[in-house]
């Protein structure tokens, strides 16, 4: 369960999450509405007027994109206590690849509803993400969000022009060529590796180890991250020159979604877009 949720500074909470609605209790003390600004998309429904005035939603699907719409149309989110909709838990849909569209479309709302940083500010973000994954000997994910920034820097006039279908199908090959998949059974670790949560891994639990287990807590499946001096010496490069043009480019990018949101959205754009995956499929 979740009433809604608050994006704000950057920051995605959702509100009174997790609550057992098979109980009276719960229900009561979820009468009073919280006031939120956006709500997901796995039960919404949204005012006909309130689309018309908005436009059509930004080009870009799986994260996120409920989050942009919703700050466009800056309409109160009414929740309705007792009527919910089952949906399964995230870290069970997981998966690294995952991690390209939240850091992609992460940055665009942000940059198209006031909340963008500045160049330096976002720099930062990306160095604390991206060497946090190194520390964990996850470079899979690591190049899968710095795909992400690269994408986002490329600005509008890409998102305008890009092949989500063709796109989605190279992100999805990429993940099946990574060593990061839930697919070992934990049973079969060695005593002598150290079996750690996905979730809960920590930088302490991981860096000094050449070799860890990082496996799902729901599944118990997990992989091994083992530490690639190499790989990670390629992608500090790599993140070194994502950050210099992050530096050189971003308030021009900003600011290139800002003035072109209309034409993303436009009926005519989407129509395109519609035409050209029907013929993909």
């Amino acid at each position: 369960f979740e009433a809604g949720a608050c994006c704000q500074n950057r920051c995605l909470t959702g509100i009174q999450p997790q609550a057992d609605l098979t109980t009276l209790s719960s229900l009561q003390a979820r009468m009073q509405p919280i006031p939120a600004n956006y709500a997901a998309w796995w039960m919404c429904l949204l005012p006909v007027a309130a689309m018309k005035q908005a436009g059509l939603p930004m080009p870009f699907f799986i994260k996120m994109d409920d989050v942009e719409y919703a700050l466009q149309i800056k309409e109160q989110v009414v929740m309705m206590t007792g009527v919910c909709v089952w949906h399964e838990n995230f870290h069970l849909k997981y998966a690294p690849w995952n991690e390209y569209y939240i850091t992609r479309n992460g940055c665009i709302p942000y940059a198209l509803h006031g909340q963008a940083k500045n160049a330096l500010a976002v720099t930062l973000e990306l160095w604390r993400t991206v060497l946090h994954l190194l520390f964990l000997h996850r470079y899979d994910t690591a190049k899968f969000v710095l795909q992400g920034y690269r994408d986002f820097l490329r600005g509008w006039k890409w998102l305008q022009k890009m092949d989500a279908i063709t796109l989605h199908r190279q992100i999805l090959q990429q993940q099946q060529a990574a060593t990061e998949q839930f697919q070992i059974d934990c049973t079969e670790v060695p005593d002598s590796i150290s079996q750690v949560s996905f979730f809960e891994a920590t930088r302490s639990a991981v860096q000094n180890q050449k070799s860890v287990f990082l496996f799902h807590p729901f599944t118990k499946k997990g992989f091994y991250a083992n530490r690639k001096k190499g790989t990670a010496f390629q992608l500090l490069l790599k993140m070194g020159g994502i950050s210099l043009r992050m530096l050189a480019t971003y308030r021009s990018v900003v600011q290139g979604f800002q003035k072109n949101r209309t034409v993303l959205c436009e009926d005519a754009a989407w129509n395109r877009r519609n035409q050209h995956n029907s013929k993909g499929k």
